[in-house]
């Protein structure tokens, strides 16, 4: 992997002056310089000794700029995905920070683009997780210690962005050495602390050697982040049901000044007012300390609850990664947060007991559950957020509407259950699952009257044709290009020898449109004929015949015409779908419960 060569010396040596005069930085952040749009990147300096062995495992991957070793900047190029695999170890295992710089190509006008950490990782969240599930919460807090007469007043607040939108606060009185406050960083599994620069508190620098012990990442920023002066307008528009007649201010929880405080500190950090996505889109509530057991960090070590970073791959090692049969990455999240959270009501502790013992006395139910249904379910949360940031697509949707459609056979395979334990069963699942079933209704029937279901097949996401003649139009010319496709490819076969449908498939992929494939084994039928080879892959020879090419590449150009006339029928969907990302929510808990029960 080579770094990239700016266009002649001069541009050369003068991204080397540029790097070299740049502010020094801590070992635990990484630079990333986008190339070429984002298609690569690339790493210089101490970063690139890095990465050439975290990534690579090798040194000869390094190769100098502006001058020969040992005069030159150490450089080094990461593919996108090896970037996306890189920002994942490092933000979400080694708990270092990032910052991506961009604008290279505005004649080396280099500038910080994007910028992330343990806790903060909004940024970057589509690096991150666009083909990975989200296992872990990065939760972020932001502490500030006050008194209450003789007595030390700890107010927090926290957030974790990426999975729920919700700001949660707590004040509490706690000791000279700060046992709730480390309880509290336990119970939220908190990656990331921001707390006020104060290099002359006492109790801050003592915070400080607690975070430390539990592996939080310490963020200062400046005393004035933490005033309450606009908080309450800020969290006006932000919590959902509050505006002009119901304000924060008539919230218990307003009366926890310490906690505003560090309420504000953390709307800035996160910068969740720069997103108007985020508008009534949170929920602000107060965490009890009281009602979870206390754990420290020690007792977290000594007990093996949680994976280290040492751990790797070895499920082994910890409680966690024993218990961890969770089908779907939400129920991974729950285990986590349960682990960490140890109830002490008995009433509570003996419905969690009752149901375990349920289905694992109930083979078939369980197995059935997990198979048949837990194993296809996606993470409702990440699609959710999409949605609220106007990032879903038609696919999304149909992702969602996949789910809904399979809820009622779900609830059905509960509600067969007749053992002794039925009405808990009812309780805690049926009974919950039958109104989300009803509350989804409206959902189903709007995607069922508005988009192309039949199309789904052939991996196409469309809005109805009879929804506009143009699109009617369109959809007409695209049937009849494709009914001209498959007998080309049934030709083809036919004139090789090979059945239609197991020698040769007929396929589609975004990149070469409609081809047709034979396996390797068969590959010398049509290697030095009058075919187009498109590629050599493990499952076989990829090619067209000129004819099925143009039709290809006709049906393509058809098939983005259909795109761009639809684009408004299917924003206006899209918007409807976002009114029910609630009950989504609701349901993806519900689901994650069942699956840590199961596990």
């Amino acid at each position: 992997s080579y770094p990239h060569r700016l266009s002649d010396k001069s541009a050369e040596q003068g991204f080397c002056k540029f790097f070299k005069a740049l502010p020094e930085k801590p070992d635990t952040l990484l630079r990333l310089f986008e190339r070429n749009g984002g298609d690569y990147y690339s790493v210089h300096g101490e970063d690139a000794l890095f990465v050439a062995q975290a990534v690579y495992k090798t040194s000869s991957v390094i190769k100098y700029l502006g001058a020969d070793a040992p005069r030159g900047l150490p450089s080094c190029t990461l593919s996108k995905l090896n970037a996306n695999s890189l920002l994942r170890d490092l933000l979400m295992v080694k708990l270092y920070r990032v910052e991506i710089w961009g604008g290279g190509a505005n004649r080396g006008k280099w500038e910080i683009v994007k910028k992330a950490s343990p806790g903060n990782l909004q940024a970057v969240e589509e690096m991150l997780f666009s083909n990975h599930v989200v296992s872990s919460s990065p939760v972020v807090l932001a502490v500030k210690v006050g008194t209450r007469g003789e007595q030390k007043l700890v107010g927090i607040a926290y957030s974790d962005a990426t999975i729920n939108r919700v700001l949660g606060v707590a004040e509490f009185v706690d000791n000279d050495t700060f046992s709730n406050f480390e309880s509290l960083l336990i119970q939220l599994s908190v990656k990331e602390c921001v707390i006020p620069d104060d290099s002359q508190s006492y109790e801050l620098k003592k915070m400080v050697t607690i975070l430390n012990r539990c592996q939080v990442v310490v963020t200062e920023r400046k005393k004035v982040d933490f005033g309450i002066a606009n908080v309450e307008q800020d969290l006006d528009r932000l919590i959902d049901g509050l505006g002009e007649e119901r304000t924060a201010s008539s919230l218990p929880e307003f009366e926890f000044k310490l906690a505003m405080g560090c309420t504000a500190c953390l709307i800035k950090y996160l910068d969740l007012m720069g997103d108007e996505s985020n508008f009534h889109q949170y929920s602000l509530t107060q965490h009890d300390l009281a009602q979870f057991m206390k754990l420290d960090a020690a007792a977290v070590k000594a007990l093996n609850l949680m994976p280290g970073p040492m751990d790797g791959s070895n499920k082994n090692m910890s409680l966690y990664g024993l218990l961890n049969n969770c089908q779907t990455a939400q129920g991974s999240r729950m285990l986590a947060q349960w682990l960490k959270q140890p109830l002490l009501s008995l009433p509570d502790i003996e419905m969690r007991q009752t149901l375990v013992e349920v289905f694992c006395n109930d083979t078939e139910l369980r197995q059935g559950l997990q198979e048949e249904h837990l194993k296809r379910f996606p993470d409702l949360h990440r699609l959710c957020k999409k949605f609220q940031r106007g990032k879903a697509t038609l696919q999304d949707v149909i992702v969602v509407y996949q789910v809904v459609i399979r809820l009622p056979a779900l609830n059905d395979l509960l509600q067969d259950y007749s053992g002794d334990n039925a009405d808990v069963i009812t309780e805690v699942y049926t009974a919950q699952l039958k109104e989300y079933i009803e509350n989804l209704a409206k959902f189903r029937d709007l995607v069922e009257s508005t988009i192309d279901l039949d199309a789904i097949e052939n991996n196409q996401f469309m809005v109805k044709p009879d929804f506009d003649e143009s699109l009617l139009h369109a959809r007409q010319k695209m049937d009849e290009i494709f009914a001209q496709m498959e007998p080309e490819a049934e030709r083809v076969a036919d004139s090789l020898g090979l059945q239609y449908g197991q020698k040769l498939k007929f396929e589609n992929s975004p990149q070469y449109g409609y081809h047709m494939r034979v396996t390797r084994a068969d590959s010398g039928a049509v290697r030095n004929k009058k075919y187009i080879e498109l590629a050599t892959r493990n499952n076989g020879i990829l090619f067209q015949t000129r004819e099925l090419q143009d039709l290809s590449n006709e049906f393509m150009d058809l098939s983005a015409e259909y795109q761009r006339l639809q684009a408004n029928f299917a924003n206006e969907i899209i918007s409807v779908v976002l009114s029910f990302t609630t009950i989504f929510e609701i349901t993806n808990e519900l689901v994650a419960h069942l699956d840590v029960i199961l596990r």
